[in-house]
């Protein structure tokens, strides 16, 4: 039979070890971390996707499930292009809302 502390520490060695074999999302602080990639909450500009390998930041996106979706795709090699758009549609279309519901009251 296994103690608290032994499966704790079993789990954490699995999480150490075996998700950076996958791009599965996982919070590590205030940090989603993909892959190589982090996504991080900025002041300005919503949320920094950052390539860890490079040191370098990738794009910024308005919603957090965006910029999940474009570190998952940059993760794997596929092109941004497609994410980023959708992600600025997003903006303008929640933009527009917001401002046609203060105009309405």
């Amino acid at each position: 039979m296994k103690t608290i502390n032994q499966a704790v520490e079993e789990l954490e060695n699995l999480v150490q070890n075996e998700l950076p074999r996958y791009n599965i999302p996982y919070k590590q602080g205030r940090t989603i971390r993909i892959g190589k990639t982090i996504i991080r909450r900025s002041q300005r500009n919503g949320y920094m996707v950052i390539d860890t390998d490079e040191n370098a930041t990738v794009t910024t996106a308005f919603s957090k499930h965006g910029a999940v979706a474009i570190a998952k795709a940059y993760s794997d090699g596929r092109n941004i292009q497609q994410y980023e758009k959708l992600d600025n549609e997003l903006q303008n279309t929640l933009s527009i809302l917001c401002s046609t519901t203060t105009v309405l009251v």
